[in-house]
């Protein structure tokens, strides 16, 4: 477990999106966009948001979605608690497994336990030497 400063990469407009947007021109350019990795993936219990990051190319200007379930957001620096891990993990017993640790930890009262993020860093035809962290972000300092 690790805690770290989350920059994504340098990426910070990053899209909530749907195959449909990035592999089938589905924006205002008609753009094919390769997928990117990382992919950022929040569960809450209201469900899950899945993030792609845009190409740095696309940083300062991102097209636009067509598919109002598409949106393009800027996601901020965060500190988050992570645990690294490799394989196909399960997600929910992995998250399970970090917030124990957390919670059993003297910082577990830091941590914002309404939600985990999941970070891809390889695409899910790769089989071997794979790398996903699972967070939980760090509460805001008051």
């Amino acid at each position: 477990m690790v805690l770290c400063i989350l920059n994504h990469h340098r990426q910070r407009i990053w899209v909530v999106a749907n195959c449909k947007w990035i592999q089938k021109g589905g924006n205002s350019r008609n753009l094919t966009i390769a997928m990117m990795v990382p992919t950022l993936s929040t569960y809450t219990p209201e469900g899950r948001e899945y993030c792609i990051a845009l190409p740095a190319s696309l940083q300062s200007n991102p097209p636009q979605p067509t598919d109002p379930e598409v949106t393009v957001v800027e996601k901020e620096a965060m500190v988050v608690f992570a645990a690294t891990l490799g394989g196909f993990p399960d997600n929910v017993e992995e998250a399970d497994r970090l917030r124990n640790k957390l919670e059993s930890d003297s910082r577990g009262g830091e941590v914002d336990f309404t939600s985990y993020m999941r970070l891809g860093y390889q695409s899910p035809y790769v089989l071997k030497n794979r790398q996903t962290d699972i967070m939980f972000k760090r509460k805001p300092i008051k």
